[in-house]
C-alpha cells in the first residue's frame, strides 16, 4: 500500500497516525438551487435529474425553467435513493405524512415504466449500446 491511504470515518487515516480534514469543501462554483419540479434519464452508463422551478408566465401558462442537471454513476443514485429514503422517512416519523397527489402518482409510475422500456429497447441494439 505504498503511497496510498485508506480513510476511514472523520477523516482517520486508516493505518496511520495522520488525521486529515473531513466534510465537504465548497467549490467557489456553488450554487444554492431551488426547484420544485425534475426529470429524470438513464441509460446504463448513468442517470440524469433535470431540476426545473415552475414559473407563472401569464392567466393558465405556465413554463418549466431549468435550474441544474446532475448527472451521475449508477451507484451514485442507488446510495441518493437510500439516503433520501432514510431522511423522508425521518422527517415523516416527526412531522407526519408526506402526501403525493393521486395524478402525480400515476404520472410517476407510467414515467417508471417509459424508463424502464426505454432502457430495455436501448440494451437490446446489436451492440447493447443503443447503436443500431
Amino acid at each position: 500500500m505504498s503511497g496510498h491511504r485508506i480513510v476511514g470515518p472523520g477523516g482517520i487515516v486508516i493505518g496511520g497516525a495522520m488525521r486529515v480534514p473531513s466534510g465537504p469543501l465548497r467549490d467557489q462554483t456553488f450554487q444554492d438551487i431551488y426547484a420544485n419540479q425534475l426529470r429524470m434519464s438513464i441509460l446504463p452508463s448513468d442517470l440524469s435529474i433535470v431540476f426545473s422551478v415552475t414559473s407563472d408566465r401569464g392567466p393558465g401558462v405556465f413554463t418549466l425553467d431549468d435550474k441544474a442537471i446532475i448527472r451521475m454513476a449508477p451507484i451514485t443514485a442507488k446510495i441518493l435513493f437510500l439516503e433520501m429514503k432514510v431522511a423522508i422517512e425521518a422527517y415523516e416519523k416527526s412531522l407526519g405524512e408526506i402526501q403525493i397527489p393521486p395524478k402525480i402518482s400515476e404520472q410517476i409510475n407510467a414515467h417508471a415504466e417509459n424508463l424502464s422500456k426505454g432502457l430495455a429497447d436501448f440494451m437490446s441494439t446489436p451492440d447493447g449500446e443503443g447503436h443500431p
